[in-house]
């Protein structure tokens, strides 16, 4: 499969989304063109009420419409998809990518879980789920990790995420940063946001540059310094370097589990299934 699913400039995007309104027949020709064999049914409901509200947002932005953005931008070598991409040039001219995690969440609860939150999924139906800011900052983690493009021009990647249907009574959950203390790095913006989200997208991409993203697609995949000293201080039983989903979801597994253990006073054994190379030992 394909990484690139959908790229168009901004104003082509904002046009498709607003005014011809058919943004996820776009999104699902771009699926099919990039090699995926099926498009689920809520992957397009999320798209045509996702996308237009991050258009609103920029429509009426400082970000020149001639920018590029993406959308379901597949990582290499994984099968996690991303949101919404736009990329560029700062007002200092460097190169610069903003990931926004877009979630038509309504509410969410406190769990115990470690970096999730409790949320209705389907009506009447919660299920625990990574904090979806934490969930665009690994994005932006792995690409700065092992992306050489990115290492080789010390591309900025910010990350974010915008739970448009979330009323902002739910920041004190959202933003509580001694549960999530990531989200002092990948903010979350919640329904009334529109604006602070438009002015931190603004303050890292402003002007076009050519092929951001066809250069990242075609790099290779190589661990960075940082990564290296980042393994370093896991091993010390410091900050985590950045995990793919399935090992962020196989640690949180682990960790609740070993609390559950130590509040029962149990003995579990947890055995971490996968393939070679899939970082099980991680």
């Amino acid at each position: 499969m394909e990484q690139i699913v959908y790229q168009e400039t901004l104003q082509t995007f904002i046009d498709q989304c607003l005014v011809s309104k058919n943004i996820a027949s776009k999104v699902r020709e771009g699926m099919f063109n990039a090699g995926y064999s099926f498009v689920m049914p809520n992957w397009e409901t999320s798209w045509n009420n996702s996308l237009p509200e991050i258009a609103k947002v920029l429509k009426v932005s400082n970000v020149d419409k001639d920018v590029d953005v993406a959308v379901e931008y597949r990582l290499k070598n994984s099968l996690e998809r991303l949101d919404f991409l736009i990329y560029g040039l700062g007002s200092n001219n460097k190169k610069n990518m903003v990931i926004v995690e877009l979630k038509q969440w309504s509410q969410v609860e406190v769990t115990s879980s470690m970096n999730k939150v409790h949320t209705m999924v389907a009506k009447g139906h919660f299920e625990d789920h990574f904090h979806p800011s934490y969930q665009a900052l690994n994005y932006a983690g792995q690409l700065k990790a092992f992306n050489e493009y990115v290492q080789n021009e010390k591309m900025g990647i910010e990350s974010c995420s915008y739970c448009h249907y979330m009323d902002n009574g739910f920041e004190t959950i959202m933003d509580d940063i001694k549960l999530f203390p990531f989200v002092d790095s990948s903010p979350s913006f919640l329904e009334n946001d529109g604006e602070k989200l438009r002015t931190f997208i603004e303050k890292y991409v402003s002007k076009k540059c050519h092929n951001i993203l066809y250069e990242i697609n075609k790099a290779r995949t190589i661990p960075s310094d940082d990564f290296a000293s980042l393994v370093k201080e896991a091993l010390k039983g410091n900050q985590m370097y950045t995990l793919d989903f399935s090992q962020q979801t196989a640690l949180s597994t682990i960790v609740d589990t070993v609390r559950e253990c130590i509040y029962y006073d149990q003995k579990k054994t947890i055995i971490v299934k996968g393939g070679a190379g899939t970082g099980k030992s991680i």
